[in-house]
């Protein structure tokens, strides 16, 4: 039998008080697992359990996870977002990503009229940062792909190719995630749906005299000296400077980016 690796992630800022570690370890016994409630948990249908340590799970700990703040933070907070996803399907996703990315490159217009900009409110996109302040644009820009992907359908802007992939990607989310939930902030979140992110920048608007994009050279698939860069996500599936774009990534840069020969603010040619 594979078991295949789980992983617990916010893409939303978590509050300073962190995980409910008390009634993750509580949770755990040197002695047999055995149910210890009748109710079914709201976000993943499963009894409340208490679970061996000699039989226990990745997959049942990231429940645990899960359960226990949802149980935490519901009552008391309203801006809280956690997911436990399964890594066997990330990279079909990511694939998935960079196919309709390319399909899109020549429809940028109506890819950032669905996207939004400036002030965008929780009721018009599942976005995991605050819109009304420009740092966060350029650092935390990330906006929900089943959210993403379920505007661009809605929206008939787009071919039957771009929307039955659309579709798939949608499917393939729910597929990588195992368990999801966010607070009523998160006004379009669906749980065990939604809670995955992808970085969606302005590229093109000003801050400070330049355009965004040349602040986000960590988003690179190439080193970066100023700290981050080499980023797996943007470095797969793509070929530096042989003038295709690939992936995700590399429409990004060719929208935002410019040609001096350099590699432009980030130092990559598509």
């Amino acid at each position: 039998m594979i078991l295949y690796d789980h992983v617990v992630a916010s893409p939303s800022t978590e509050w300073s008080y962190g995980w409910n570690y008390k009634g993750i370890f509580n949770r755990i016994t040197d002695k047999e697992s055995k149910i210890i409630s009748s109710d079914h948990h709201p976000i993943t249908g499963e009894k409340k359990k208490v679970f061996s340590s000699s039989s226990l799970l990745p997959l049942d700990l990231g429940r645990m996870i899960i359960e226990e703040h949802y149980d935490w933070t519901y009552l008391e907070t309203d801006d809280q977002v956690l997911a436990l996803y399964d890594t066997e399907r990330i990279g079909e996703l990511k694939n998935k990503i960079d196919e309709i990315s390319v399909m899109l490159k020549d429809n940028s217009s109506d890819f950032f009229e669905i996207r939004g900009s400036n002030f965008i409110e929780q009721n018009n996109a599942l976005l995991y940062f605050d819109s009304s302040y420009e740092e966060e644009w350029i650092d935390y820009c990330y906006f929900d792909i089943y959210d993403f992907c379920d505007r661009i359908i809605i929206s008939s802007k787009f071919s039957s190719e771009i929307n039955n992939l659309a579709n798939e990607i949608k499917k393939t989310c729910e597929d990588v995630i195992v368990y999801s939930f966010g607070g009523s902030y998160f006004e379009r979140f669906k749980n065990n749906k939604t809670g995955i992110s992808l970085f969606i920048p302005d590229g093109n608007k000003n801050y400070n005299g330049q355009p965004m994009w040349s602040y986000q050279k960590w988003y690179n698939a190439k080193d970066c000296l100023i700290g981050g860069g080499d980023l797996s996500f943007c470095r797969d599936g793509a070929v530096e400077n042989n003038r295709v774009v690939e992936n995700y990534f590399e429409v990004l840069d060719y929208w935002f980016d410019i040609e001096d020969g350099n590699g432009g603010y980030n130092e990559y040619s598509y």
